[in-house]
């Protein structure tokens, strides 16, 4: 085997995505140690180009945070020569959800949508892997100077191995072919892939080796294990027991950012017209949304009028700062309250989960712009520099986030096969929301702010 192996972490990549040297990560904030798999060392300070190779040959959603090689893989390279790689170990998370903490309680709405998934995401999904490949292919013989061609050939879900309640691993086996020079390499993979909650962040542990026999197989699961016990050993941080209702997290966000390799792997493509209940269902889902959406619109324009209104006085007049800084914290209210509304929807279908998602992504994004949106009010208000920047990438973020959200929708519309008479209504609809949600019967909490003449910023 040579050094072409390394392509090899494409293989069981979709599920999802030495002793001597641990490593210490961090996720969204969160520090998270990471102890090294008895007789491996983790190699990006050993070898920074192996582990650029693997970030370069990496799915684009996916952050990948550590390597771990064989101690013998260890030895060949400080020789000079080739690492093998029949065994390796990787620590991802996912980008679009590190500033995410959950707990307990949504963890498990996360392992029961895995398990829902899990056998049908690879073969809906075989294009996407297939061009992927062919990029890790392109990215090696940039590296190596030579012309390399990979092929991913069946992927065999194994199933479910163990669950708990902060873990989610299974299993898996890949075939594939290296092509070098003309020269062609057909081997299998056997990985076991474990989701893990630890301090309350989302990542994902791969270990991989060269299969033969059952025993390889049996390696990779018992090596999963025992990593992740030593994983949370070494972090006691311990995660709360909270209701999803206390924090407002959607674990399905998740499912989207450990299936979606490389991009929408929960994706309508190619699947059939929705029919019957489960259409209903679905319709109900979409104006769910419209309606949470125009109290949206209501809170928004309420808290641009008193911007419009007080914004130039803010630094000179008490009753101005007041005014707008107890709009925007009545806006930080209605993006929680929007979270809530979107999380209390029952009996989603799993056909609109992919804009529930999207969705979600989307509101939380927004909670986080309108919590720093207040933060910089109060800043200016108080005589200080606002983080006008941060403020205006996280609009930015949310804007594409929406944009994604209504295409997800748009997708799912689709698929539910709309008459003339429903797209009517469906037009009816929004403009029905958009009246209810001026009777709306939400009232935030009073926070009101007191600022006089003499207090800095107040001129």
């Amino acid at each position: 085997m040579s050094k072409w192996k390394i392509m090899f972490i494409w293989a069981i990549a979709f599920f999802a995505n030495i002793q001597t040297q641990s490593a210490e990560v961090k996720v969204g904030g969160q520090n998270i140690s990471i102890p090294s798999p008895s007789g491996f060392s983790e190699i990006s300070s050993i070898s920074p180009e192996i582990f650029q190779l693997f970030k370069d040959m990496g799915t684009p959603t996916n952050r990948l945070l550590a390597v771990f090689i064989s101690q013998e893989d260890i030895r060949s390279l400080s020789q000079g020569e080739d690492a093998l790689l029949d065994s390796f170990m990787t620590i991802e998370s996912v980008k679009k959800i590190e500033f995410l903490s959950l707990t307990e309680v949504q963890f498990k709405e996360l392992r029961t949508a895995i398990r829902s998934q899990f056998y049908t995401m690879f073969e809906e999904q075989r294009e996407l892997i297939d061009k992927l490949a062919d990029n890790a292919g392109r990215s090696i013989s940039k590296t190596n100077g030579e012309d390399v061609n990979y092929n991913v050939g069946d992927i065999v879900p194994l199933g479910i191995d163990s669950e708990t309640d902060t873990s989610i691993i299974a299993s898996g086996l890949t075939t594939h072919r290296v092509t070098v020079g003309g020269e062609s390499t057909e081997d299998i993979t056997a990985a076991t892939w474990c989701t893990l909650l630890v301090n309350g962040k989302v990542i994902s542990l791969y270990v991989y080796k060269t299969y033969n026999e059952a025993s390889e197989l049996e390696w990779t699961r018992q090596m999963t294990q025992s990593w992740t016990n030593s994983i949370l050993s070494a972090n006691n941080i311990i995660t709360p027991l909270g209701s999803p209702s206390k924090s407002y997290v959607t674990p399905s966000l998740i499912i989207v950012g450990l299936f979606a390799i490389g991009g929408g792997l929960l994706s309508l493509s190619r699947k059939p017209k929705i029919e019957g209940e489960e259409r209903e269902r679905c319709l109900a889902y979409t104006k769910a949304v419209t309606n949470i959406s125009a109290f949206w619109d209501r809170e928004s324009t309420l808290f641009n009028n008193t911007l419009v209104k007080y914004l130039d006085s803010i630094t000179e007049n008490p009753i101005a700062a007041s005014e707008v800084c107890s709009a925007a914290n009545r806006l930080v209210q209605a993006a929680n309250e929007v979270i809530r509304r979107h999380e209390e929807i029952q009996s989603i279908p799993d056909a609109s989960l992919p804009a529930r998602c999207a969705y979600s992504t989307s509101f939380l994004i927004l909670k986080e712009w309108a919590e720093n949106n207040l933060a910089a009010i109060e800043a200016l208000a108080n005589g200080l520099t606002p983080h006008y920047e941060y403020v205006q990438q996280l609009m930015e973020n949310y804007e594409s986030a929406w944009h994604e959200a209504q295409n997800e929708e748009q997708k799912l519309l689709k698929r539910l096969g709309l008459t003339g008479h429903e797209i009517e209504a469906n037009f009816v609809k929004v403009h029905s929301s958009l009246e209810a949600a001026k009777n709306d019967s939400w009232h935030p909490e009073t926070c009101t702010y007191e600022f006089s003449n003499n207090a800095k910023g107040i001129k």
